[in-house]
């Protein structure tokens, strides 16, 4: 999501009711957590008006208390780091020279 009606992921706030969450985002980290992963990366963007790496309710009480997940949480780039101090809003978009770029093509296999 690079720009979406103004929304990048470094300044888009995801609010999502509890039903929501535990039905269709949680699946994925609850298979990871059952499965002992090692490690889970929190996301550029907010959760519920908190930034995902620092968001309490995430990090602890769904994470490590409903989830039981054992591992480590590592940030995933330094957007999130700032993000701890200035919120997800207050972030602004990389210059383009800075950004991900995709994955090149592959070849197509015969």
């Amino acid at each position: 999501m690079e720009n979406w009606r103004g929304f990048t992921r470094y300044n888009f706030d995801a609010r999502l009711d509890p039903r929501d969450m535990r039905d269709t985002f949680l699946v994925p980290f609850e298979a990871c957590a059952k499965a002992n992963a090692v490690a889970m990366m929190c996301s550029y963007n907010g959760v519920n008006g908190a930034p995902s790496c620092v968001n309490k309710d995430l990090l602890q009480n769904t994470l490590r208390g409903t989830l039981a997940f054992k591992g480590f949480v590592s940030p995933i780039a330094q957007p999130s780091i700032a993000s701890l101090a200035t919120g997800p809003t207050a972030l602004p978009t990389p210059p383009a020279d800075r950004r991900p770029q995709p994955w090149p093509s592959r070849p197509a296999q015969t």
